[in-house]
């Protein structure tokens, strides 16, 4: 009898044992602050395309419609911060090849000694139609004259002897250009008509042999002209053998040949 009590009050005693060592495991630390570990949060499901129907593409929003600008509005286009602005297209004439239409004047005078000793230093006029002057080779059509006093036997103190004539050459030229500036040098030879005749005389036998003679004339000379935007402005000098003259008495077939030296003003068309 006494032996089952003592097995009983062992096993009781193991069992409290046992139940004591598993209620402290289960308590919490008390060096930890009696904190309780937090569980971690639950996933937020990430959002989802609304399902389409299988074999039907989703969708596509149309492309924007460019605006249009009316016809004759500029457009501009932006540039860069810093950038330079886009360069201006250099001015050129409407007629891309260049034609001209000049007109001036300046002084004359014969090349030939005995020719001068009878006359005086006298005025030159020209009218020119030019062709080309934006090309290596170009062409003009001019009106020229001039006069110059013209003294001797049979002759009064006014009598001049007064030419007019029509030339044509051909030139060479070399165009440079400065921004809408052309700076053109060039140089010229041609043929010509150039008509003498003599005013104011008393006698045919002196001095003239004749009022009027038609001569050959073979221009020659240098130039150099300068445009701005249609505007142009031109120097010349012009040496002009002549053949064939008979007006003046005591003088060969080139007694007329003559110089001039002129400017003239115009547009480039």
């Amino acid at each position: 009898m006494k032996m089952n009590r003592g097995i009983t009050v062992v096993a009781t005693a193991i069992a409290m044992a046992v139940a004591g060592r598993a209620a402290a495991q289960g308590a919490p630390d008390p060096n930890a602050g009696g904190a309780v570990p937090a569980e971690p949060p639950a996933a937020v499901p990430e959002p989802t395309s609304p399902p389409t129907a299988q074999g039907v593409p989703p969708e596509i929003e149309p492309a924007p419609i460019p605006e249009t600008t009316p016809m004759g509005t500029p457009i501009y286009t932006p540039t860069e911060p810093g950038a330079p602005p886009p360069a201006e297209p250099r001015w050129m004439p409407a007629s891309k090849i260049g034609l001209a239409i000049l007109a001036g004047g300046g002084v004359t005078d014969f090349t030939q000694q005995t020719t001068r000793n009878q006359t005086s230093v006298g005025g030159s006029w020209d009218v020119r139609f030019a062709v080309a002057t934006r090309y290596w080779v170009g062409f003009e059509g001019s009106y020229v004259g001039g006069a110059n006093s013209i003294h001797g036997l049979g002759l009064s103190g006014n009598s001049s002897l007064v030419r007019n004539g029509l030339e044509g050459v051909l030139r060479v030229q070399i165009p440079l250009y400065a921004k809408d500036t052309l700076l053109e040098p060039y140089l010229f030879g041609g043929a010509g008509w150039n008509g003498y005749r003599v005013s104011n005389v008393n006698s045919f036998t002196a001095s003239v042999t004749t009022n009027s003679d038609n001569t050959v004339s073979v221009p020659l000379g240098v130039g150099f002209s300068v445009g701005y935007k249609g505007f142009m402005g031109d120097l010349r000098y012009t040496i002009r053998p002549t053949y064939q003259q008979t007006i003046v008495a005591n003088q060969g077939g080139t007694g007329l040949s003559n110089w001039d030296a002129g400017a003239m003003i115009g547009y480039e068309f």
